[in-house]
């Protein structure tokens, strides 16, 4: 069987990736603190609600609503990132 070179390593793709990820840490850091606190306990730490709700001081149920409310901006924020550099493309702006 023959297996096809991974693109994993192309230029192109690394990139795209570094573009997603500084992308993410702006959303991220456009967050207030607690905001912050609850993404990156959530998805770095793996945390559930009710860990982290003994981690803030929070009740379950804020925790739910802050993570929810702060991935929506952040949603909202790589949206208008992409809307940018599509545009940017579009136009043959290289500075994106």
């Amino acid at each position: 069987m023959i297996e096809l070179a991974s693109d994993e390593g192309d230029p192109a793709n690394i990139s795209e990736r570094n573009e997603d990820k500084a992308g993410i840490l702006q959303a991220l850091n456009s967050l207030n603190r607690k905001e912050q606190e609850v993404v990156r306990l959530k998805f770095l730490h793996k945390l559930s609600y009710k860990e982290i709700a003994e981690l803030t001081g929070l009740k379950t149920g804020n925790v739910g609503f802050i993570l929810h409310s702060s991935l929506e901006k952040m949603r909202q924020i790589l949206q208008e990132q992409a809307a940018v550099r599509k545009s940017n493309t579009l136009s043959g702006d290289p500075c994106v």
